[in-house]
């Protein structure tokens, strides 16, 4: 039945659902924070879900058309339509970059099946790097399900090779932070990182993952530089580690 749907619309439908997605991936890098209680003092009251999206400044809820991602931004100016507060334009610029890489991810592989699978993991990926930049953490609501949905459903590694994978993963990204720890005798080990290094494992298998790892690693450095210069104590990895897991994944499709 998809074999026969236009190229075309199919691609529309693509840009559209990917992001509403990544629309829904913003409100819950922002809201996820509060409902699991990472934050010194959350809002009980603010979850992924309720309540409405509103404006952070006046609280005045934002209407119906100003929720339509990258065309809300632009009906509404960019600002609250009430206290006129700015609205950050990373969010729809997120929005656009995630739904055209999405569109060529489908465009170019033709596969639905990889196309949806690579979709879904590079959305995962996003909301990982944004919210490890935002707050630090890579929440393990995400991380673990990634692991184990590698362990069962990915084809492109032996079950074999995945396991090996996901433990090689584990231990050299364990490993290398407890030599820095030591090194700089402060404790570095960040679990969501070496969650995330043991679900690239999995899905990618141990023929890949140490590519990975030397590409996540290449990576950190270039622009960690940055924050060093800055004085900044914490480099958030897990972008680095985001773009290694999809580059190899690209590699092995």
């Amino acid at each position: 039945m998809i074999e026969h749907i236009p190229q075309w619309m199919m691609l529309l439908f693509v840009f559209f659902y990917a992001s509403v997605i990544t629309s829904f991936l913003c409100l819950a890098v922002d809201r996820l924070p509060h409902q699991l209680k990472w934050r010194e003092e959350p809002d009980e009251n603010l979850t992924i879900y309720s309540p409405p999206s509103h404006c952070n400044e006046c609280k005045t809820k934002i209407r119906w058309w100003g929720l339509i991602p990258i065309i809300g931004y632009l009906l509404c100016k960019g600002k609250c339509l009430n206290c006129n507060v700015k609205i950050l334009i990373v969010y729809p610029l997120s929005e656009l970059c995630c739904s055209l890489t999405c569109v060529i991810i489908f465009w170019k592989i033709q596969d639905f099946q990889t196309s949806l699978i690579l979709c879904s993991i590079f959305l995962c990926l996003f909301f990982l790097s944004f919210i490890d930049i935002r707050e630090q953490w890579l929440p393990a609501c995400v991380t673990i399900p990634l692991f184990w949905s590698g362990l069962v459903f990915s084809y492109f590694a032996e079950p074999e090779s995945k396991i090996l994978g996901a433990c090689t993963g584990f231990f050299i990204m364990y490993l290398s932070m407890k030599i820095v720890s030591h090194m700089k005798k402060d404790d570095v080990v960040a679990g969501g990182d070496i969650a995330l290094s043991c679900a690239a494992g999995a899905w990618l298998g141990i023929d890949e993952v140490m590519i990975f790892l030397l590409i996540s690693s290449v990576i950190f450095l270039l622009y960690s530089i940055p924050y060093r210069f800055k004085g900044t104590v914490f480099v958030p990895m897990g972008p680095a580690l985001s773009v290694g897991f999809f580059i190899c994944l690209l590699r092995v499709i």
